[in-house]
């Protein structure tokens, strides 16, 4: 061959041997030579060259053979892995959750919880959420217009469709819209693809896509996606009501049958499993523990107030940090976005309650973790309440945590739980002293889910007797049943009433609660996994009581009480003067002994201005109680620094000084003249606003209300 034919083949083969696996006999060299050089050689010439190469190839078959095995032998020798040794899984399981875990990103459903979980600033984290929105309203828009629905015209004809279209999908969320127009994606592929449109023409096209989803074995839920998603884009385009697909007869009946062929293959659905009661006991102990970093602390905490507060992993995300309050009753916190409830819904803000009592072991829990998420480090203004840890796990960072995120540290929580013991039945609670005595083992903490916490509270309620229109309360069922200002209310005395009556059934066995299913279900779930002997087994932790028949822990209730943490305690607090009633020493004793004495008055603070009022205790003129406001301070002594004003409402409880004198004396004819009242009076005048000063008088301390010029004694506090 020449030269150039030599270059040419060189130019396009890197050696001889792939020279030779490029054909196979002389037809086939005759084909490559062909395409190689064109038109440019004669093919008598070509069929020269092409014999040539096939001689050439026979003679050599022998070495390119040979050339070819090294090749592969080097490249096998070259890939060779060394076998790791063999090791146990358990073991190295084990040896990993002993150490330290570091939590990582995990990957989320959707684009927009990337975005979310990165950013921290709040102004971002709405523009990210108004992007998204904007996005699938452009998606359902572009539907709408391809199915030429009657609201297509009239948008048009506006000054501003884009802005017409955006307000056209009212309130609904990113997250529902992204939804409606998959679903409703899907069933316009199918009838592109098999029909030749993209939009149903007719009913019989949604009938005809629905047995091709039970042919695919598709879930259940797929029907219900498919008629609310032809729901949003018929009522939004505008379709008369007698020409709306998803409101046929033919189409809802269909809807019911397949949705019953389909669930015939697949299980129920399994609902989340709740707590055991010691699983309650060792989050209170990990709470009050100060040793425990006060990350740990706080999550726990956390978990706590979504077990009494019936709380999803969504619902933590909506908590007002500046809005959290501690009163000496319960703890009030509010909700501003749920699953149900938010800027745009029927219900705006939702309230949650956990009250002081609610206490398994007898600790005040709720006030040491409430004092942890008020810290500076902790109660910062924000959009997201949980927040995630730092590197050494014992502090808060200011990047949000999401709700996965928020589920595997709650794993990692249950699996370093220690034992809650007593020695005895009469005994306080303490954590187990054996650093390796792990209430639940960690292979088994999956056994719960993020659901967990919102079963529990329901759950035990039902269970104890409560009814369901009362157990609605706890998890906000009712809330767009009723008016704002009356759910709160309403919902704060059924809540705290439900939680201190589950709570004296488990202490005192009162009403009805067992764990037996909830423990053959466990054992039953763990058998699986490992070998989960008796000894093993340290969930439970409910006693047969003998007087009532029923389970329960076996101590007091209530276990706890608590104390005022604005002012002295109750005991050590002196009486003010005004309030102390001329009876016997025996009456007093008998009285001091059976109960702490609430403080005679109370100052209401205002959250921006700080203004404090003063109210009487337990008047029957004033509606405003300490629970329902911001801040409260119990007040034991009167002087002029205690409030600012005082609730003119609360005023008309008090008697004239006149007045009192003349039923006491009348009431008490018989009793000695040396024995007289305390009287603190009272004055104002104008309509200046009031400020206490002292006044001095022979009978003892007394207050007024200086205003202005001139004073008119008028009204004494008992």
């Amino acid at each position: 061959m020449s030269k150039a034919i030599v270059d040419l083949l060189s130019k396009h083969f890197s050696g001889p041997v792939h020279l030779q696996a490029a054909f196979d006999d002389a037809r086939e060299a005759e084909e490559l030579i062909t395409q190689l050089v064109g038109g440019s050689i004669e093919q008598d010439e070509i069929t020269r060259m092409a014999n040539h190469l096939a001689v050439w190839s026979t003679v050599n078959k022998a070495r390119f053979k040979r050339s070819r095995r090294e090749v592969v032998q080097r490249c096998l020798e070259n890939s060779q892995v060394k076998q790791a040794p063999q090791v146990d899984v358990q073991e190295v399981y084990k040896q990993l959750c002993q150490g330290q875990i570091s939590l990582v990103k995990s990957k989320h459903k959707s684009t927009l919880s990337n975005l979310l979980s990165e950013e921290i600033d709040p102004q971002h984290r709405e523009d990210l959420e108004e992007r998204e929105r904007n996005h699938w309203v452009g998606v359902l828009a572009q539907f709408i217009i391809d199915g030429e629905l009657p609201i297509v015209k009239t948008i048009n004809s506006t000054a501003n469709p884009g802005d017409a279209w955006r307000s056209l999908f009212g309130r609904r969320r990113a997250k529902t819209l992204r939804n409606r127009a998959r679903a409703f994606k899907r069933l316009c592929d199918w009838l592109y693809h098999s029909k030749g449109y993209s939009h149903p023409q007719s009913v019989s096209d949604v009938i005809d896509y629905m047995e091709q989803l039970a042919g695919v074995d598709a879930g259940k839920t797929v029907i219900d996606s498919l008629a609310a998603s032809l729901a949003l884009i018929e009522t939004l385009g505008g379709v008369a009501d007698n020409d709306m697909f998803s409101k046929n007869k033919l189409f809802q009946e269909a809807c019911k049958f397949w949705k019953v062929r389909m669930g015939l293959n697949h299980t129920a659905v399994k609902k989340a499993e709740i707590f055991f009661v010691s699983m309650i006991i060792s989050l209170e102990l990990r709470v009050t523990e100060v040793q425990v970093p006060d990350f740990q602390r706080a999550m726990a905490w956390l978990l706590l107030v979504m077990h009494w507060g019936c709380m999803r992993l969504d619902d933590v995300v909506g908590i007002d940090v500046t809005r959290l309050s501690l009163t000496d009753v319960a703890l009030k916190g509010i909700l501003v976005r749920t699953k149900t409830s938010g800027p745009g819904r029927p219900v705006t803000e939702l309230p949650f309650f956990v009250s002081r009592k609610a206490t398994l072991a007898g600790v005040d829990w709720v006030r040491m973790g409430y004092l942890i998420w008020k810290s500076d480090a902790w109660s910062y203004r924000r959009d997201h309440f949980p927040l995630c840890p730092n590197k050494q796990q014992d502090g808060p960072i200011s990047k949000p945590m999401t709700p996965p995120l928020m589920q595997s540290f709650f794993l990692g929580l249950l699996a370093h739980l220690k034992r809650p013991v007593r020695p005895t039945v009469l005994a306080g609670w303490t954590e187990a002293p054996d650093e390796d005595d792990y209430l639940i083992p960690s292979e088994l903490v999956f056994f719960w889910t993020g659901h967990s916490a919102r079963h529990w509270l329901p759950s035990v309620a039902t269970a104890m007797g409560f009814g369901k229109d009362m157990v609605d309360f706890v998890g906000r069922w009712g809330a767009a049943q009723h008016q704002s200002r009356d759910y709160v209310v309403t919902a704060r005395q059924v809540v705290l009433q439900i939680q201190e009556g589950v709570v004296e059934g488990l202490c005192t066995g009162s009403r009805q609660y067992d764990e037996l299913d909830l423990a053959w279900s466990f054992k039953n779930w763990a058998s699986n996994r490992m070998a989960l002997t008796d000894d093993q087994f340290k969930l439970d932790c409910l006693l047969k009581s003998s007087a009532t028949g029923n389970y329960c822990l076996m101590q007091d209730f209530p276990n706890f009480t608590p104390l005022s943490h604005y002012g002295p305690e109750l005991d050590a607090a002196p009486l003010p003067l005004s309030v102390q009633e001329s009876e016997p020493a025996e009456t007093k004793s008998q009285s001091s002994s059976s109960k702490p004495l609430e403080s005679p008055f109370w100052v209401s603070i205002t959250g921006r201005t700080k203004f404090r009022r003063l109210h009487k205790r337990n008047s029957i003129h004033c509606g405003i109680m300490p629970w329902n406001c911001r801040e409260v301070i119990d007040i034991w002594e009167l002087n002029d620094t205690v409030a600012d004003a005082v609730c003119k409402a609360c005023q008309k409880s008090m008697k004239e000084p006149s007045d009192e004198a003349g039923e006491e004396a009348s009431s008490s004819s018989g009793s000695s003249s040396s024995e007289s009242r305390q009287v603190d009076t009272f004055e104002r005048s104008g309509d200046a606003e009031p400020t206490l000063q002292p006044l001095v008088n022979t009978t003892g301390s007394s207050w007024s209300f200086a205003g202005g010029s001139g004073a008119e004694e008028i009204e004494t506090i008992e």
